[in-house]
């Protein structure tokens, strides 16, 4: 049996203690590697088949007249942080839009990215609206 001394017991308990600490610190707060999420919202019921997602064509929403016929809309969404990152988190939206868009056969979408205005928080997020379309 080792005995040890009240000090050693108490400096191996505040070291386990730190240990665990840093651990919660770096898993809750240094994971800035976010994915995207999104969904399709068909407007009809109909179950198109898969297409290629390189022949997906891609265009921004210039207007709002350019959603007229569309079959569906496609959301994505993905956490901010930082103002510097809006335009390669709106790069990844819209390549989940794409990989969704093709699973759902899509030919055609038509995107508009919406940032978060004001103070950047725990809740911001830069989202992708897309419009589909089908030859």
């Amino acid at each position: 049996m080792i005995i040890m001394s009240r000090f050693t017991q108490n400096l191996m308990y505040a070291v386990i203690f730190l240990a665990i600490f840093a651990a919660c610190i770096y898993f809750f707060t240094f994971n800035k590697n976010y994915e995207a999420k999104g969904v399709y919202l068909p407007n009809t019921e109909i179950k198109l088949p898969s297409t290629d997602r390189n022949n997906v064509k891609v265009y921004n929403l210039r207007y709002q007249s350019d959603t007229e016929g569309s079959i569906g809309m496609i959301r994505t969404s993905i956490h901010v942080s930082d103002e510097k990152d809006f335009q390669k988190l709106c790069d990844k939206d819209l390549n989940k839009a794409v990989e969704l868009a093709a699973e759902n056969g899509i030919h055609e979408i038509k995107y508009a990215c919406l940032y978060p205005e004001g103070q950047i928080d725990q809740l911001s997020s830069v989202s992708l609206q897309a419009y589909a379309f089908r030859d």
